[in-house]
């Protein structure tokens, strides 16, 4: 099994704590807000999101829903700075197609402890229709992640 600065190559680095790294630029979703208790991302949806049907796959909604959930507890309200997380367990639900070209998405933290959070979140279409919902639990990770650069 590969660690992360082989997967990246020795002098690719990235930084979380932005919402930056390869897997998101591959997506293209941003970050519009992040603080203790929430987060909201935003994507222009393009063809390559799309299903064999026309519509954004399933899996783009459990991407944006897992990655916004897991901002909305993920900052350390001492530092502000972010505390990596792990998704522990993930439900989506599916609502409706969404009308427009862009999706947003908004979380909040709903409870936990010390290291496990609780957050819930949806996903809206440009028009304000909720297309997706979603709930999760994580767990806050302690020390570096192997290869990543937490430095702004």
């Amino acid at each position: 099994m590969s660690d992360t600065a082989t997967l990246l190559g020795r002098d690719q680095q990235f930084n979380p704590d932005e919402g930056r790294f390869p897997f998101r630029d591959m997506i293209g979703y941003e970050m519009e807000h992040w603080d203790t208790q929430s987060s909201r991302f935003t994507l222009d949806l393009e063809a390559r999101h799309m299903n064999g049907d026309g519509v954004p796959h399933g899996g783009l909604y459990a991407v944006l829903l897992d990655t916004a959930l897991g901002f909305s507890g993920a900052m350390d309200p001492d530092t502000q700075t972010r505390k990596p997380a792990v998704t522990l367990s993930l439900q989506v639900s599916f609502l409706a197609p969404p009308r427009g070209g862009r999706l947003i998405v908004e979380a909040q933290k709903t409870g936990g402890g010390r290291r496990v959070f609780f957050a819930d979140g949806q996903v809206l279409d440009a028009e304000g229709t909720v297309v997706a919902t979603g709930t999760g639990v994580f767990r806050s990770r302690t020390g570096p992640t192997p290869g990543v650069s937490h430095a702004p």
